[in-house]
């Protein structure tokens, strides 16, 4: 019985150590992550966005959606620019599992001022591609409450029926894909504005 309960011991150590050295491998930073929409948080708290700080009490993940087996999570929050700005932000990150716990992928978003603009919505366009699926999404903020849902109407002629969900939009596609216009509407299922698409953005980071 002794030599039993010594033999389950040593392997229990072993497999403590191969798990240290997977978490040393993924390179993650701070708390394992056992969401994905943990590891996104954690993403953002422990980087300077753009040269930027987020504040940890406004960090807000808005939204999931899943495409082609990978998870994105869009995220929202408020932080402070290099000058004492304060600033309103969306961003979006894919997310993976490692045997010990979700990390983030590709990603990123944008910055702009806090007060909510004169325009209905706002919109970002971009692509990217890491170690999971290659794809582009269309993703902003929803500023008029009668907006309820979008038509996201891609080039290629795929229209998309995204909802708002907590004041905000996302659009995925797989591949590189080039956005024409999207359709803001109301609960009767009326055109209330139209946002045609601006030059293409900058590809987000790996």
């Amino acid at each position: 019985m002794q030599t039993f309960q010594k033999r389950r011991q040593v392997s229990r150590m072993l497999k403590v150590s191969a798990l240290l050295v997977l978490f040393a491998a993924t390179g993650c930073r701070g708390l394992l992550s056992f969401s994905p929409e943990r590891a996104v948080v954690q993403e953002i708290l422990s980087n300077h966005t753009f040269g930027m700080q987020a504040q940890p009490d406004t960090v807000q993940v808005l939204q999931s959606k899943v495409l082609e087996g990978t998870k994105f999570v869009q995220v929202a929050f408020q932080a402070v620019d290099e000058q004492g700005r304060q600033q309103e932000c969306l961003f979006v990150y894919e997310t993976r599992k490692t045997p010990v716990g979700f990390v983030t992928g590709s990603g990123g978003g944008g910055c702009g001022p806090v007060n909510p603009p004169d325009v209905p919505i706002g919109m970002s366009v971009g692509s990217s591609g890491g170690a999971g699926v290659v794809y582009t999404e269309a993703d902003g903020f929803v500023y008029q409450p009668e907006i309820v849902s979008l038509e996201v109407i891609w080039e290629d002629g795929q229209t998309q029926t995204i909802e708002v969900v907590n004041g905000a939009y996302l659009a995925l596609r797989s591949g590189r894909q080039e956005l024409d216009q999207i359709k803001a509407l109301d609960a009767a299922g009326e055109v209330v504005y139209t946002q045609e698409s601006s030059p293409p953005a900058p590809e987000k980071r790996p």
